[in-house]
């Protein structure tokens, strides 16, 4: 069975609630030696790659202690973002306007959560832009604790859809942005 890859771009506090004991989302939930998680995300088949930011780093490592996931690999920064995303199969983002550029033109599908924290929402008409065409999915921050994962999953398990997301994203590209 070929390994998916799941690459996570957000913040640390955004994909996990840091602060909470519980297992992970989709992991093993199960009580063993100790109560840790043994499984990753997703099952065995998701493999996760999630930047999670200097500022959140030790954070996510205090997280991950004494959880045994194998699928899961956490870095502060990642050096080579291209093989990340030719890695990827989808993509997990903020929706700020680099990002969008960044995934559009990789053809990535990928489900966006716009920071409420941002001048006039404008990474929810980022994010909606793609929604629109069909090029991405979208999950607000106030609702990611409790939607984002399994959203993301779903979507993982769908290769139809991955397929017609990234496809839609890449006829957003704009190839030459920097030459404008």
């Amino acid at each position: 069975m070929k390994k998916r890859i799941l690459f996570l771009v957000v913040m640390a506090a955004l994909a996990f609630n840091c602060t909470k004991p519980e297992p992970l989302p989709g992991g093993d939930d199960t009580e063993n030696s100790g109560g840790e998680d043994t499984e990753n995300p997703g099952g065995e088949d998701t493999e996760v790659l999630w930047q999670c930011g200097k500022y959140y780093k030790s954070g996510v490592d205090s997280f991950m202690q004494g959880r045994v996931l194998p699928g899961v690999q956490h870095s502060d920064f990642i050096a080579r973002m291209d093989l990340a995303y030719a890695m990827a199969d989808v993509v997990i983002s903020r929706s700020g306007a680099s990002s969008i550029s960044e995934i559009t033109a990789c053809g990535k599908a990928a489900v966006f959560v716009p920071s409420p924290n941002v001048a006039e929402d404008h990474q929810t008409h980022n994010a909606m832009a793609l929604v629109r065409k069909d090029a991405a999915l979208m999950v607000r921050d106030a609702d990611a604790e409790e939607q984002l994962l399994p959203v993301a999953m779903e979507l993982l398990h769908d290769s139809v859809k991955i397929g017609k997301l990234s496809a839609n994203a890449l006829k957003m590209a704009k190839m030459d942005a920097a030459q404008t």
